[in-house]
């Protein structure tokens, strides 16, 4: 599934008057990349992803997905967000088994291998709140992919979790990612992050949003996060951020 952003421009109206998030963004999303969007916080990274998934509507600009303006009921998409966003009520097989029911689609042997490809096996009767953060979003991830989605949408999905946990994951989304090649944009704060998991990174300046820069990671899979490689990329988008934030 390919994304392409044109000219996209989006506004609020706040009492304080008119507040302009993003600025003629354009950039495109190849069918199967990864693609991670990095800047200040507060420039507008979640706005683009709501854009995106067809959650809000843009103020002018066009953003199409194969060719067509973004709707849910139209294009198969994945969210995660920051937060696990579970439901407290239902059973991690409940939870992950969710949007296949609301879709109509058949599937609980799909359910389950995905369970087992997330490490989710053994875990299938617990209830959110018997789950470590981590394995919070294990599950927030695997009822994404559930729906066997075209383009799976992140925002900050590892941003509340400790170092460790989100080091694993990481490995984890990469490995995945492989198995299945699905589209993904991911909004991150994380520089690190961002270049450890990306074909490209999408640069922002502080708001209202522009790209700044579109860097290719351009190295081979697995990678590790100490190598000359990723060190140089990191330091380079750190540089492009200081640019915006000096006190970065």
């Amino acid at each position: 599934m390919k994304v392409k952003v044109e000219d996209l421009h989006k506004h609020f109206l706040t009492r304080e008057g008119r507040l302009e998030v993003l600025k003629g963004v354009s950039f495109e999303v190849r069918e199967g990349e990864f693609v991670s969007v990095v800047g200040p916080s507060g420039c507008g990274k979640t706005t683009l992803l709501r854009l995106v998934g067809g959650l809000d509507s843009p103020s002018s600009g066009r953003i199409t997905i194969d060719g067509k303006s973004p709707d849910p009921s139209l294009h198969r998409l994945g969210f995660v967000f920051q937060e696990d966003s579970l439901f407290p009520w239902r059973t991690v097989w409940e939870n992950v088994r969710f949007g296949r029911e609301v879709r109509g689609m058949e599937g609980e042997r799909e359910v389950g291998e995905l369970l087992e490809r997330m490490g989710l096996r053994g875990f299938e009767r617990c209830y959110p709140h018997q789950l470590s953060g981590g394995m919070k979003q294990r599950v927030a991830i695997a009822r994404a992919l559930a729906v066997d989605p075209d383009l799976l949408l992140m925002d900050e999905p590892f941003a509340n979790l400790d170092a460790q946990t989100r080091w694993i994951l990481h490995q984890d989304l990469t490995r995945i990612w492989e198995e299945v090649r699905k589209t993904i944009l991911f909004v991150t704060h994380n520089v690190e992050e961002a270049v450890y998991l990306s074909d490209r990174v999408l640069v922002f300046t502080v708001r209202p949003a522009r790209v700044k820069r579109v860097l290719r990671v351009g190295l081979p899979r697995p990678r590790d996060k100490l190598s000359a490689g990723l060190v140089k990329l990191r330091k380079e988008v750190v540089e492009l951020l200081r640019e915006e934030v000096p006190y970065l």
